[in-house]
């Protein structure tokens, strides 16, 4: 069973490698306006991270309080509802991809997999202040999506986003 503390660590470790591919990312960049959209995005990460840590610590306390904020899932549950969706857990390097485009493609996976990570984890919370900043944190990664898509659209304007 999986129980809120441990799903927790799970986002604080998908944010941190988040933010660790995009500040790879951005070491690497050339294009000035690429590594600022790069740079921007690996601080919402650690932003996205440090908020996830602070709940897991204080859940971590305040055992009772685990109780009610989200129910214990199996992890065969788990897994059935994430799937295949394992990226943003492995860490990759940018440096391994070949091409601005595919670290871009990479980052929309990355991004996409958190979203529907979180819209699970969304299921089994109580409506309140930490559904919406949870329900706050999926809007960036969403914005995150649109930022990614832009930019992988000005790569190749007629080319339709993946």
């Amino acid at each position: 069973m999986f129980n809120a503390v441990e799903v927790l660590k799970m986002a604080v470790r998908i944010e941190e490698n988040g933010e660790k591919f995009y500040r790879k990312a951005m070491d690497i960049q050339e294009d000035s306006q690429l590594r600022q959209i790069l740079q921007e995005l690996a601080a919402d990460e650690a932003r996205h991270a440090q908020w996830f840590e602070a709940m897991r610590e204080r859940l971590s306390r305040e055992s009772e309080d685990e109780e009610r904020w989200v129910q214990e899932v199996s992890g065969d549950l788990l897994q059935s509802m994430i799937g295949d969706q394992t990226f943003s857990l492995k860490e990759v390097d940018p440096a391994d991809l070949d091409s601005v485009e595919k670290i871009l493609e990479t980052a929309l996976e990355f991004e996409k997999d958190s979203i529907l990570f979180y819209d699970m984890l969304r299921g089994f919370m109580d409506e309140g202040e930490s559904a919406q900043a949870l329900q706050d944190i999926i809007a960036e990664e969403k914005l995150h999506v649109e930022i990614l898509e832009a930019r992988l659209k000005a790569l190749h304007p007629a080319r339709v986003s993946p």
